[in-house]
């Protein structure tokens, strides 16, 4: 057996090389299965995945300086055949962390190493309270990983009757370049701290011996070449999921900038989002009416319309030929009837696709065909979005096809460069840019000049969208630069974020929210009046801006007012405790503690104030016991029915009708 080890972890292997010892030594939990660490996938000819198992080869392990160092100079595939692929890995044991690198070397005729899959914790040893975080669209939080993964079969598609598996792909899927199994005593950190940040699967299989968690990435040398990639991090540490997220911000902070908060952000609560005419031609709001629909939002504190459609094509077509509606007075009309709206103490954010080019338009003709993402064999990545009205036939055989653009093509930063041009033109407060901050396919073209397959491409959106925005600030230092999608590479270019939304028994932002507190980001979903006080109390909870699309859309909120008054209620609040609230950060639980979890509570942090909020909206009534070591009260406020009441040294009972909303302003002595 060899072995490292700091004070905090463990890691040995056998000598095959299989993971013997992956232990929190603070709690005594293994977590190794006693399992290979690695997998390669390579191509040869048609078959294009062939796979190498740790398992199946024994390594050369030598050690030095508290690192170990496992080699294999050639290999043998699942099959037996001998390969001429070189494998190093070295494993170091830093303070509390297990970190690896790892080196691929192909001298093996007529192949391709596609895939790395590393590190693997082959049947993962989990206690039975262990839960599962990944970070799609900022977060997802599985009560039960195993079932979670197995959940996951593809019918046909795959091979399901080896293992079941569920993956998410960073950057442009996943936020983070992390995952984490945990329960409230102790977890197991999953993390790349690769600032190249490319392509990267976190990927977890189940099969019938159990877990398999591991990281996927795509190396794609061909013979006589070398990859090599640092920065993989295994990490069993004791206490709760902020420990983590506390890791991977450690990291991030070595190369994550977030920009400086403009005013319209800082003074921001929101926006409605309106699509004046959509795809299939219908016009919902014309621009002599944005004035009016400015005004609906007034009423309920939110100044901000957010312009989809605008344009002769509507939304989600002619990307990225943006012509003011004729029909309307096109550009001059438009200008006119967005000064009336700012005139009426509003502001406007103005919509633009940042990477889709619809194929029946001059751009694509001209420029967009070229420019365009390419699959292995040549033809081009292709979306539809088949959106409706009153009939059918769109919805079920599509009205739109796009293709996507290249980051790695100059033309594509002339056309959102165009785009900031075209806001600034019309008198918008803020430009948008949708889908800037959601997955782009590997580019296979090699005429755009990049490496080819092209798995740094969300590098390259993210560098582009550095210049997008230093673009429109030097034009217009105040313009708010918006986009769609949380990735921590991206988000740091970007104002504020427009999220997606997620099933709500799964979905967990405080994940993202924890590690990237500064960062504005919206919620999504409030279509109606559906359980709208549950729901609005939650996004206050959290710290998002309210995205009100009524009627996915089509309405203003006056068209809802239910939702209208109880909002007006709700932003009194964000507008008292907006510095804090709105501009502070969020730090989830961190300086309270609370004795009843069917109470969900948050606090954010600025300079020396904190508050901390409460609501419940599961029974009719629910009493908690809180604890605020270190602060002193200054006032309490809050919705509906609460009571707040202190105990004792820094402690306060608090009782909470259903949807109760209770507010506690504290600071330090």
């Amino acid at each position: 057996m060899r072995s490292i080890s700091s004070l905090k972890t463990e890691f040995s292997v056998n000598e095959k090389g299989l993971l013997y010892s992956l232990t929190n030594k603070e709690t005594g939990h293994n977590y190794a299965g006693k399992g290979g660490l690695w997998r390669i996938i390579y191509s040869r000819g048609p078959e294009l995945e062939r796979m190498v198992c740790a398992d199946d080869n024994t390594p050369e392990i030598s050690e030095a300086d508290n690192s170990l160092f496992l080699k294999y100079n050639s290999m043998c595939d699942c099959e037996g055949i001998t390969l001429d692929i070189m494998l190093e890995i070295e494993v170091k044991a830093v303070d509390g962390d297990i970190k690896l690198s790892a080196k691929i070397e192909n001298d093996e005729d007529g192949i391709v190493v596609r895939e790395f899959h590393f590190p693997l914790v082959r049947k993962c040893n989990l206690q039975p309270d262990q839960r599962l975080i990944l970070s799609t669209a900022g977060g997802e939080r599985y009560q039960n990983p195993l079932n979670a993964v197995r959940s996951r079969h593809t019918a046909y598609m795959a091979k399901d009757n080896l293992e079941v598996r569920r993956s998410t792909l960073y950057p442009g899927g996943a936020a983070v370049n992390a995952f984490v199994l945990e329960n409230d005593r102790e977890g197991l950190y999953f993390g790349s701290h690769d600032t190249s940040f490319q392509f990267t699967l976190h990927l977890l299989a189940a099969d019938n011996n159990g877990l398999i968690p591991m990281m996927v990435k795509y190396p794609f040398i061909k013979s006589g070449e070398a990859w090599n990639c640092e920065g993989y991090v295994l990490s069993p540490y004791t206490g709760s999921w902020h420990v983590a997220a506390r890791k991977y911000r450690k990291w991030a902070d070595s190369w994550f900038t977030p920009q400086a908060p403009l005013k319209m952000v800082k003074d921001m609560k929101g926006w409605q989002r309106l699509i004046m005419r959509h795809q299939y031609g219908e016009v919902y709001f014309r621009y002599d009416q944005l004035e009016e629909a400015c005004r609906d939002g007034l009423e309920v504190n939110i100044d901000t319309v957010f312009m989809f459609g605008w344009h002769q094509g509507g939304h989600d077509s002619e990307y990225p030929d943006y012509v003011p509606d004729s029909a309307q007075g096109g550009k001059e009309e438009l200008k006119k009837y967005i000064k009336k709206l700012q005139d009426a103490g509003g502001k406007l954010i103005l919509y633009f696709n940042g990477q889709l080019i619809d194929t029946n338009t001059d751009f694509y003709r001209t420029i967009g065909h070229r420019i365009s993402v390419k699959k292995e064999n040549g033809s081009e990545h292709m979306e539809t979005y088949a959106f409706s009205g009153n009939g059918t036939a769109l919805r079920e055989f599509g009205n739109k096809t796009f293709v996507t653009a290249c980051f790695g093509c100059e033309e594509w930063l002339e056309a959102l460069k165009s785009c900031v041009d075209t806001a600034i033109e019309l008198g918008a407060d803020s430009v948008f840019f949708d889908q800037l901050g959601w997955l782009s396919r590997p580019c296979c073209d090699p005429s755009h000049g990049h490496p080819v397959p092209f798995m740094n491409i969300m590098t390259a959106k993210a560098e582009m969208l550095r210049k997008v925005t230093e673009y429109a600030k030097s034009k217009c230092p105040e313009m708010p630069v918006g986009i769609e999608w949380l990735s921590d590479v991206t988000a740091q270019h970007a104002d504020y974020i427009h999220n997606i939304q997620k099933p709500e028994q799964s979905f967990f932002l405080d994940w993202f929210r924890y590690i990237f507190p500064e960062i504005p980001i919206s919620d999504r979903g409030i279509r109606d009046e559906t359980d709208i006080q549950r729901r609005v109390n939650f996004s206050l909870l959290k710290g998002y801006l309210s995205d009100i699309e009524i009627y996915r859309c089509r309405k203003t909120i006056k068209e809802t007012p239910e939702y209208l008054a109880y909002l007006k209620d709700i932003n009194r609040i964000r507008d008292k405790y907006g510095r804090i609230i709105l501009n502070g950060s969020f730090r989830d639980q961190d300086f309270i503690r609370l004795d009843n979890q069917d109470v969900l509570a948050s606090c954010f942090t600025a300079g020396d104030e904190l508050v901390v909020m409460l609501t419940q909206s599961s029974k009719d009534k629910l009493s908690a016991q809180l604890e605020v070591p270190g602060f002193e009260l200054i006032e309490t406020d809050g919705l509906n029915s609460r009571r707040v009441t202190p105990t004792g040294n820094d402690s306060y009972q608090v009782d909470l009708g259903e949807h109760g909303f209770a507010v506690l302003l504290l600071k330090k002595p």
